[in-house]
């Protein structure tokens, strides 16, 4: 069973019934003023004639109308006539319609069955919707029982509807489709009937389109002028080529045109005189004025004459700020405002004629500016003479400034004849004067021990401003002193090495098999040190003497006090940093340094330290970041300690 279209069931009987009307007033197709038009219509006739073809355009198939008859022995209740389409096995009806202006396409109609009809038996719609001549996607109808498509008992109640357009969209606005029943089945004495055959469709909308240009009126934004591609460069829904202000800036087209601006660019505008490119061509208010040929529009340029003086202040001056030989009058014996009048407006006190700022004597007294103003009188008083005024702090010539006239060299108000400070650096003259420095240059003062030469004078430091150092603070100069690292003002040295007993551990004395030596008189005034007395070298006692062999390597880095390389025995004293390397005379070379140990900084003995023999190599003489001070260090031959 093939479903009918509920939806628009109801709108198709109105419109039958529409359409059975105008057939009845002139028969044939009619239109209908609704939204829906009847684009064929077939009751097929008043009559049975035997030759059905042509029959409201009818195709019978075979031409001569014996394919397809008209009967109305079974006539459908309410058809507009009797006669109806009569088909039998293979007999076919055929009708081809226009479709150009409408869409929505649509067929209806009626048929009936026959009470012999099996399930074999059908009725077949064929359709031919894009004018190609072949027939395709058939459709079948049942007419075997009475609720059977076309039922076998009576006419179907209400017409079977087909929505063409939406089998192939190429139906719609075509200038022929077709449409045709066909009788199948296995029989060929089964009845099949069909009436009040109709093709509706909507009309398409008539498209206005006044300007030619592919738009409809309704939809273009310029439909009184051709513009295909609907250009529109403000988005003001209206066409440019409608549009008299397209750039949509404030300026109509016409007159950007005339002004040489751009009407298609918001941009730019009409050149004014406004300090800005209007027009965006790269120049500020071309085509205005510009009187001093500055660049600068008049309208703009605060100095339009270019006299150096603005136009507003020429304007209140009274001076032309058009003319660049018109400048504001001012007291100069000349008509700056070239008005014809000489420094108008400017006071005379004496009133001469000629008016003050230019008159060498403005009250008139006989006595020049220049000299009252030197000597402190008045020169705008006739009756103020001058007094001199003297550099001794006191206002002689009354006019309230104190020594006026008299040099300053500080700039402190205060004349140099009466300031005990004239160069104002903290240091009185007297003083100065007194040191050698200089009291009137204000970097110059008197020496101190910086290592500045704070007086200028080429020297630094001299005139002993800068005591000897006394490290030890025994008030015995470090170069002077025997131990400047301990304080020993008495400068004792038992064993008369030249090291002071309190930084010497160690009596070579001893040592040596020597005493002390004694100290003379020269020693005991002040004069030259003594002089330590040899040592003998030493025999080593433990070990056969070795072949001689190259001497001890002592390496210092600070001065070496004897000479190097030494022999066995002998007393070697160097400064920091010291190495020792290398045999020795009689065997392998043993050191014995003794340490401070104060300037070590650490707690301990400052008992010999004994390097070489079994330890060869360099001294420690570094620890943490403090360097050791040598008391002194002693060569012997192996065994020796």
């Amino acid at each position: 069973m093939l479903s009918l279209l509920p939806s628009t069931f109801a709108r198709r009987l109105a419109l039958l019934s529409l359409v059975a009307l105008l057939a009845l007033a002139g028969g044939g197709a009619g239109q209908v003023e609704a939204a829906r038009a009847v684009l064929f219509t077939s009751s097929f006739g008043t009559t049975t004639p035997v030759n059905f073809d042509g029959v409201d355009g009818w195709d019978d198939g075979d031409g001569n109308g014996s394919n397809a008859k008209l009967d109305d022995a079974k006539a459908r209740p309410g058809s507009l006539t009797p006669s109806h389409l009569y088909l039998r096995q293979f007999q076919s009806a055929t009708r081809t319609v226009s479709t150009v202006g409408y869409e929505d396409i649509e067929l209806s109609f009626y048929c009936r069955g026959d009470l012999d009809a099996d399930a074999a038996d059908a009725l077949t719609l064929e359709l031919d919707l894009d004018g190609d001549g072949t027939f395709e996607q058939p459709m079948t109808y049942s007419l075997d029982s009475p609720t059977a498509d076309c039922p076998d008992n009576g006419w179907s109640a209400a017409p079977h509807l087909v929505a063409l357009s939406s089998l192939d969209s190429a139906v719609d606005d075509n200038a022929s489709i077709s449409f045709r029943f066909v009788a199948s089945g296995n029989r060929i004495q089964e009845e099949m009937r069909v009436d009040d055959v109709s093709l509706t469709g909507e009309p398409i909308a008539v498209v206005v389109d006044g300007d030619e240009d592919g738009v409809a009126d309704a939809d273009d934004n310029c439909p009184a002028a051709a513009n295909a591609d609907q250009a529109d460069l403000d988005e003001d829904g209206l066409g440019d080529l409608c549009d008299d202000d397209r750039d949509d800036d404030g300026v109509p087209n016409a007159e950007e045109d005339a002004a040489g601006s751009n009407p298609d660019d918001a941009a730019s505008t009409p050149e004014m005189c406004d300090g800005l490119d209007n027009d965006a061509h790269g120049d500020v208010d071309e085509g205005f004025g510009d009187l001093d040929a500055d660049g600068k529009a008049d309208c703009i340029d605060d100095d339009r004459d270019g006299d150096g003086v603005p136009n507003a202040q020429e304007d209140a001056a009274g001076s032309d700020p058009d003319d660049a030989t018109s400048t504001p009058e001012t007291c100069d014996g000349i008509d700056n405002d070239a008005n014809e009048g000489i420094d108008e407006g400017f006071g005379d006190l004496d009133a001469d004629g000629k008016a003050d700022c230019v008159d060498d004597d403005r009250d008139g007294d006989g006595v020049p500016n220049l000299e009252e103003d030197t000597a402190g009188s008045d020169p705008d008083d006739a009756a103020s003479m001058p007094t001199p005024e003297v550099c001794d702090g006191i206002d002689n010539d009354a006019d309230g400034v104190t020594d006026e006239g008299f040099g300053d060299l500080d700039a402190d108000g205060e004349a140099d004849c009466v300031d005990d400070d004239r160069d104002g650096d903290g240091v009185p003259n007297l003083e100065e004067d007194a040191a050698g420095s200089n009291p009137n240059h204000p970097h110059s003062i008197p020496e101190v021990c910086d290592g500045v030469d704070n007086d200028l004078d080429g020297v630094i430091d001299e005139d002993g401003v800068c005591p000897e150092p006394d490290t030890d603070g025994d008030d015995i100069p470090d170069a002077d002193d025997n131990c400047p690292a301990e304080a020993n003002a008495g400068q004792s040295d038992l064993d008369g090495d030249g090291l002071g007993d309190a930084c010497d551990a160690v009596d070579d004395r001893a040592t040596q098999g020597n005493p002390p030596p004694a100290q003379g008189n020269n020693a005991q005034q002040g004069g030259d040190d003594p002089q330590p007395t040899p040592s003998p070298t030493p025999v080593a006692t433990s070990t056969p003497p070795a072949p001689e062999v190259a001497g001890v390597a002592v390496g210092i880095k600070n001065e070496l006090l004897s000479p190097s390389p030494a022999r066995a025995g002998e007393e070697v004293v160097f400064g920091i940093d010291a190495t020792v390397s290398g045999p020795v005379d009689g065997g392998l070379a043993t050191v014995w340094v003794q340490f401070d140990s104060a300037a070590l900084g650490y707690s301990g003995s400052d008992a010999p330290r004994h390097y070489g023999g079994d330890r060869p190599g360099a001294l420690p003489l570094r620890y943490g970041d403090r360097q050791p001070v040598l008391r002194r260090a002693v060569r012997g031959a192996a065994g020796d300690g």
